[in-house]
């Protein structure tokens, strides 16, 4: 434990900026998923829309390198075009 007055107030500062970078990276993380999870590209674009100012947000915060966000960004874009090229596949019976 820290001993010095400001080593203790920047200990309990750290504190809280992990624990609101960690809430950020677990939305990112978990808006990721829905993304990649989704079949149809309306549904994916709708998740991009929430997931896109998250990630540049966060950049912008320095909770994630700015190339680090483009990244996640550029990958969920990909990822809708190919949902928007593939041919619906017919329903499961």
């Amino acid at each position: 434990m820290p001993i010095k007055k400001s080593a203790i107030k920047e200990f309990r500062k750290a504190k809280r900026r992990t624990e609101r970078n960690s809430a950020i990276l677990s939305r990112i993380k978990t808006l990721k998923k829905k993304l990649f999870k989704s079949s149809s590209a309306e549904e994916a674009g709708k998740v991009l829309m929430i997931l896109s100012p998250v990630a540049q947000r966060s950049a912008a915060k320095g909770v994630l390198h700015q190339k680090t966000a483009s990244r996640i960004i550029s990958r969920a874009n990909l990822h809708i075009n190919k949902l928007k090229k593939a041919p619906a596949q017919p329903a499961v019976q």
